[in-house]
């Protein structure tokens, strides 16, 4: 399907999935939330799509989602905008997430100077729904992580002042000693949605090529380092991506699986990609146990397990390359050069039958 924006999508991190099947796309003007609507085999999908803007004249420059959020936040979805101004503004439509109206219900300023935030990862963690707490991880210029809570606010509906969403900080932690670039929490054994253990992981990817993986605890008040990712090589891991055993961050040239398990170790393996524009997505397809990769110039690496080592497996490359050229030729409905094209976003669906990615 085709989705018309104004400007170009962010750089990485600008694409996000939503638990509720709709695609966000962001750029520095607007939101756009995209929600597919299936029809007939063999035909185009058709589509609702809105958008939203923030209130201020600065430029979006990250968002991050917060899904299957409690009650009492009066919505069940919604859209963390990271501004330039070093602010959180949420977005979201208290009535019907499907109209025209998504709306800016609660502005935050976070601090300056070495506390300026350039990057921000969200996720919901205790469960979905009534024991689901949203948590938002922003990290700065100085290369400080700061937790905070979603909160349900108060507005006075008769005045218009006061904010749906409040933030409440849980834990800061300095995470690095250059900035924060990237961020991503991963989805282990005991970690995200588990009841049983009070367990969360949360990547920091630096732009000196390091990255640590943080064990956050005690409802992510707690927080220490487990394991150290990379080398010192000034080139920053810019995608990550997650199953029940494994996390995958990735760079130009070089993927890190990392073993996350509950007991694991969080042994490290090392693959070296080929060459290649910017890593932007990454999915791991648990039913056929492969890694999928994907850089903005449409350049594909597949990762699979061979003799319990991780290995690139350059035979299925091609037919891959070739499968996601017939759906992009199938979609677009409007004229377009295939050597303009650039991958924006990936993500595998919940069940595992398919993968679904943006091109821009």
């Amino acid at each position: 399907m085709d989705v018309s924006i104004s400007k170009r999508p962010l750089a990485p991190g600008g694409v996000q999935w939503s638990n509720a099947n709709r695609c966000i796309i962001a750029t520095p003007e607007r939101v756009f939330i995209v929600t597919p609507q299936h029809t007939l085999e063999n035909e185009i999908p058709k589509k609702r799509e809105v958008s939203a803007s923030i209130e201020s004249e600065v430029d979006i420059e990250a968002v991050a989602l917060a899904d299957d959020l409690p009650e009492e936040f009066g919505f069940s979805h919604a859209v963390i905008a990271l501004a330039g101004d070093s602010s959180i503004r949420v977005l979201a439509s208290p009535i019907n997430p499907d109209t025209l109206v998504w709306t800016q219900v609660a502005r935050h300023q976070l601090g300056t100077g070495a506390d300026h935030v350039v990057s921000i990862s969200s996720c919901v963690v205790g469960g979905a729904g009534a024991q689901g707490m949203p948590v938002i991880a922003c990290a700065s210029v100085g290369g400080t992580v700061e937790i905070f809570r979603l909160v349900a606010g108060q507005r006075d509906e008769a005045t218009g002042s006061g904010d749906l969403v409040a933030l409440e900080s849980l834990a800061r932690v300095a995470a690095s000693p250059t900035t924060v670039a990237h961020m991503g929490w991963l989805a282990g054994d005991g970690c995200l949605g588990a009841d049983s253990q009070d367990q969360q992981l949360l990547a920091t990817c630096s732009v000196d090529g390091t990255a640590s993986i943080w064990k956050l605890t005690h409802g992510a008040r707690q927080c220490r380092e487990a394991a150290t990712v990379g080398n010192r090589d000034w080139s920053a891991f810019t995608a990550h991506a997650a199953s029940g055993d494994i996390a995958v961050l990735a760079k130009i040239g070089l993927a890190a699986i990392v073993d996350i398990r509950a007991e694991a170790t969080f042994e490290t393996q090392y693959v070296e990609l080929g060459m290649s524009q910017t890593t932007v997505c990454c999915a791991v397809d648990e039913r056929r146990e492969r890694v999928y990769i994907g850089t903005l110039d449409f350049a594909w690496f597949v990762l699979a397990q061979r003799r319990g080592r991780w290995v690139r497996v350059a035979e299925e490359e091609g037919a891959f390359r070739d499968g996601v050229r017939a759906t992009i030729v199938g979609s677009f409905t409007t004229k377009f050069n295939m050597n303009q094209l650039f991958l924006r976003g990936m993500t595998m669906s919940p069940n595992g039958r398919y993968l679904s990615f943006i091109a821009e």
